[in-house]
């Protein structure tokens, strides 16, 4: 179905551009730069609106139709998250354009279809610069078996602090790693380690099939999105394993505490299917308020046209 739209084709009028199509649109984050365009918002009844320095500024052109968002919208969306979409009325996806990845959450609301479009460059923070209150990274990348959960409040970095920890092991371990991400966020470029990225809807149909599968794929660290919520599917990630691995993992904070994360995980009444051997370490590490209330200022709304 998504055969139909093009992206490439000019569909959107403006007053002083001609028409643009989605293409032209993301390539205006490519010219300006993610650090100072970070997302484009497509919605019917208004004209497109990119984030600009941390406020909203619309295009000068005609307001968006229905037939017009699909024109601009479907064409980033494989036939599998289109489906998804049409399903379940929402879907997160990924999609490579020159030398950005955009993160694409796509959802239906009272006017029609509607995407928020987020870009994200493929240059991975240093772990030094990311703001760690302390050198608990170090104990991070140098384990070679555990689990880390990684949680924080949304905006606090959780992403780009898992990519930069990735980013190190590559850089000091030869190792095989495998990610499995709703959607595919930074792009890990292959240094030492040897990294296999698998994004949910596009390369595995769920979480839970990727993390079976990861017990004939032989890897050393696994790097899970999103925790599943049966035990026997965690189990599945840690025990049923020939060798101790390592496992990141992102979550909300309120998902998670570090007084109950492992009895929620492993209970006492199960103990005798807890994988000991992998979970001999196991470390939370909580982001900082105050980097995500920072974000947040940042991108207080404002009105404005470009």
């Amino acid at each position: 179905m998504t055969e139909e739209y093009i992206a490439s084709e000019k569909v959107y009028e403006t007053e002083n551009l001609g028409k643009l199509s989605i293409l032209d649109m993301l390539d205006y984050f490519e010219k300006k730069g993610a650090m100072r365009v970070s997302d484009l918002h497509i919605k019917v009844g208004a004209p497109p609106t990119y984030r600009i320095d941390g406020d909203l500024v619309k295009l000068k052109g005609v307001t968006v139709t229905p037939e017009t968002a699909k024109q601009l919208i479907y064409p980033l969306l494989s036939d599998e998250n289109l489906q998804k979409f049409t399903s379940q009325y929402s879907v997160d996806c990924s999609y490579r354009f020159a030398s950005l990845q955009f993160r694409i959450n796509v959802f239906q609301e009272n006017d029609g279809i509607c995407a928020a479009i987020r870009a994200l460059s493929l240059d991975i923070p240093k772990i030094e610069k990311i703001g760690f209150p302390n050198d608990v990274w170090k104990d991070i990348v140098n384990r070679k078996q555990g689990l880390v959960l990684l949680t924080g409040i949304t905006g606090a970095g959780k992403s780009t602090t898992i990519a930069s920890l990735i980013d190190r092991i590559s850089e000091k371990r030869a190792c095989r790693i495998i990610t499995i991400e709703d959607p595919i966020e930074y792009i890990y470029r292959q240094k030492y380690s040897i990294i296999s990225q698998r994004e949910v809807g596009r390369d595995v149909k769920s979480f839970v099939d990727g993390l079976r599968a990861m017990l004939r794929e032989d890897p050393d660290i696994i790097f899970v999105g999103e925790m599943p919520r049966r035990r026997d599917h965690i189990y599945d990630a840690y025990g049923r394993r020939n060798r101790p691995s390592g496992l990141l993992h992102t979550a909300h904070k309120r998902c998670y505490r570090h007084h109950n994360t492992h009895t929620r995980l492993f209970p006492t009444g199960q103990a005798e299917r807890s994988p000991e051997s992998a979970l001999a370490w196991t470390r939370l590490h909580h982001l900082p308020k105050a980097r995500a209330k920072k974000r947040r200022q940042r991108q207080n709304c404002s009105d404005g046209s470009a």
